[in-house]
């Protein structure tokens, strides 16, 4: 497929060029917000440039400016949730880069190391239609630092 694809050669281009890296394929909710967290411990400790990289699905809903990325296991919920209810579902459901991001960020700022590279290559256009009806935006949000 091609995110998976797209990340495999990320993968391959970077250890080319000396880099250590961890990749994981279609992860889980659980399993993604483990690694996602053992990520930011250990980059906490790195003293060299560090770089997070997503490649799937994503969704910004209702111009909240919050990134949510779709995992492999997430419910897709029904057309009729209210806004509040489908938040919550996403919040449930996905990984929210609004919870993660800020906390990486300031703690390599604080260690004085250089800020995180972040790639996020997110389609929506293979979201189902139902999914899509509800979002209002075009693409994901900025990334809070």
């Amino acid at each position: 497929r091609g995110a998976v694809n797209d990340g495999r050669l990320l993968k391959e281009s970077l250890e080319a060029l000396g880099w250590d890296v961890q990749t994981l394929e279609n992860p889980t909710r659980a399993v993604a917000r483990k690694r996602l967290l053992d990520f930011i411990r250990m980059s906490e400790e790195c003293r060299d440039a560090v770089l997070f990289a997503y490649f799937g699905h994503g969704i910004e809903p209702w111009g909240t400016q919050q990134n949510f990325l779709v995992m492999h296991d997430t419910e897709i919920p029904d057309q009729g949730l209210s806004s509040s209810a489908f938040q919550k579902v996403l919040e449930d459901g996905c990984i929210n880069l609004f919870k993660y991001m800020p906390t990486l960020n300031i703690s390599r700022e604080e260690a004085g190391y250089p800020p995180t590279i972040s790639i996020l290559d997110c389609c929506r256009n293979h979201l189902e239609a139902r999914v899509r009806s509800l979002l209002q935006s075009e693409g994901l949000g900025n990334i809070p630092t």
